[in-house]
């Protein structure tokens, strides 16, 4: 139960922060927006692609890249270190795009395979 549920409680208590932080006005609506999307996007993709393959993607580095960066960002952000917080959230969302086009192609290959 741990290992399935470890990932949905570091995204709760990721998207907890940001939302938080956009509301204070710290992040930008639009990349809360993005982030939470991906997260969800993914999310309901995992689970469906589990269901219905019963097949798992594995984590790849660009998710792990991305999570890094967005944990960072609200860090360093918190901390009050502003341009810096700013390019590493920025780097996250750039992320963000990028490992949600990647495991849509992961998730493709391994249905149409």
């Amino acid at each position: 139960f741990g290992k399935r549920a470890d990932p949905f409680v570091d995204r709760i208590l990721v998207a907890s922060a940001l939302i938080t932080m956009a509301y204070r006005g710290m992040i930008p609506l639009w990349g809360l927006f993005l982030i939470l999307f991906r997260d969800l996007y993914l999310t309901v993709g995992f689970l469906l692609l589990k269901e219905k393959n019963r097949k798992e993607l594995s984590v790849t580095t660009a998710g792990k890249l991305t999570t890094f960066c967005i944990i960072t960002s609200i860090v360093v952000l918190l901390a009050g270190i502003e341009p810096l917080g700013f390019y590493i959230f920025y780097a996250g969302c750039l992320m963000s795009i990028i490992s949600g086009v990647h495991y849509t192609i992961k998730a493709y290959r391994v249905i149409f395979a």
